[in-house]
């Protein structure tokens, strides 16, 4: 049952990141065709920011996932009552704080890069609306959360899927007929409200819901507590933004505008490789959980091993089909003169590698609750601004990439060693070794 629930869950998920990454992919081309590529890069520019605003769950995803676990493992309707209070006054502090980080970049940031372009006034109302689609989506995520912790999983990928083919179908068309980027936030918002609406039709299929919640005030005390638990998470979350994103906005300071939806195609190729390797990960993160909570530790540990294998078979054989195939694949993509060669993309395959590597054995351990990685993490990330801003300004852009990647070399190999300890040491030592789940 457990088998199938993943091997469900991860087909979905390929399937989600394959129609996600094709659609991707596609809108490349076509903003270049029917769009100045400054503006193109300023979408690219304002889409980027969705990866830091999801920071706004303050790591909660996990946490709510491993809650949710819990309340199916043992609990009274009372326990199942408190358990949504709690999680949607979370996510309502966390849609504020959304609202918030927007306008923040937007007096900080964007307004900048608006002045620069000459978009201000129409950038004002396309940053408004993508704000609102931000919200939504975020709010979304409670319920996806719940359902993951459940073990019901790949269900929110088939809801992506389907926002994703409309919304490209719909952006397509509305770039061809030539419509302003006001019509792509639109767009956005529109079917942000689509995926908040379908994460609760899930929710009520699969979870078990109080039919009213109760008007009973929630102990303040008690969702601190789960913003405490969440803040390591939040600081790995962050970290993995900057890791991720960087590149973008020194690729903006150093060369402008104009070269970002190059280099971002190079970057979206990359994140489509992590998010296909890393996909084994989110499916087997809440039955690690359970295993942990119910005591059979040898069992996290087979998976936490068979997770990290596929993971970076598939990230290694990817990036180096890719990457031999790139020279004739990607000029016919975004059109020939617009790669930007071996010498850049090679690095950032690379450095996916690497992040792939880390984050499989980080996300085994945020599953048992025991133990996080705050140190390197926080050591990586630092590492990965200062040593992108160096690249850049002494090897090109091609430097940037390489800087990330030392960057993350020394706490990989920390983390690496940490966790292949830790799980060796408990499954030996203790729990049900080789039982059952309690049930």
């Amino acid at each position: 049952m457990i088998k199938n629930k993943i091997s469900r869950g991860v087909l979905l998920g390929i399937l989600s990141i394959s129609v996600d990454g094709i659609a991707g992919l596609a809108i490349f081309p076509v903003l270049l065709y029917y769009q100045p590529k400054e503006l193109a890069g300023l979408w690219i520019l304002l889409t980027s920011f969705s990866a830091l605003l999801n920071l706004a769950q303050a790591g909660l995803g996990p946490v709510i996932t491993r809650m949710a676990t819990e309340i199916k493992i043992d609990s009274t309707d009372s326990d199942i009552e408190k358990y949504y209070l709690k999680v949607n006054y979370c996510y309502r502090i966390v849609v504020f704080l959304v609202f918030c980080i927007c306008a923040l970049l937007y007096l900080f940031y964007i307004r900048d890069v608006l002045i620069k372009s000459n978009y201000l006034s129409s950038g004002i109302i396309v940053w408004a609306i993508m704000t609102l689609g931000y919200c939504l989506k975020i709010y979304a995520t409670k319920n996806i959360n719940t359902v993951n912790g459940y073990g019901e999983l790949g269900w929110d990928k088939l809801i992506q899927i389907v926002v994703t083919v409309f919304s490209n179908i719909a952006y397509v068309i509305g770039l061809y007929f030539g419509l302003s980027l006001i019509f792509l936030a639109t767009i956005f918002f529109i079917f942000s409200l689509v995926y908040l609406y379908g994460s609760k039709v899930i929710l009520r299929i699969f979870v078990k819901m109080p039919k009213i919640l109760s008007r009973k005030k929630i102990n303040f005390s008690e969702v601190l507590d789960i913003f405490k638990q969440s803040l390591k998470v939040l600081i790995l979350n962050l970290v993995s933004v900057i890791v991720l994103n960087v590149d973008i906005l020194i690729v903006e300071r150093f060369w402008g505008l104009n070269v970002i939806p190059l280099y971002s195609a190079l970057v979206k190729i990359v994140t489509l490789i992590i998010a296909v390797s890393l996909l084994i990960q989110q499916m087997i993160y809440p039955y690690i959980s359970l295993s942990w909570n119910t005591g059979v530790y040898k069992k996290a540990r087979d998976l936490y091993l068979k997770g990290l294998m596929i993971s970076l078979i598939t990230s290694i054989v990817l990036s180096a089909l890719l990457f031999l195939t790139a020279p004739i694949l990607i000029p016919i993509w975004i059109g020939y003169g617009n790669y930007l060669g071996a010498k850049v993309f090679g690095p950032l395959l690379l450095f996916g590698i690497v992040y792939t590597h880390f984050h499989s054995h980080v996300s085994p351990i945020l599953a048992t609750g025991k133990k996080t990685y705050i140190t390197p993490a926080i050591t990586n990330g630092i590492l990965s601004i200062i040593l992108g801003l160096l690249g850049a300004k002494y090897f090109g852009i091609n430097g940037i990439a390489l800087g990330n990647i030392i960057a993350s070399l020394i706490p990989t190999i920390y983390v690496v060693i940490s966790t292949l300890r830790f799980f060796k040491t408990h499954s030996k030592y203790g729990g049900l070794a080789n039982g059952e789940y309690k049930r």
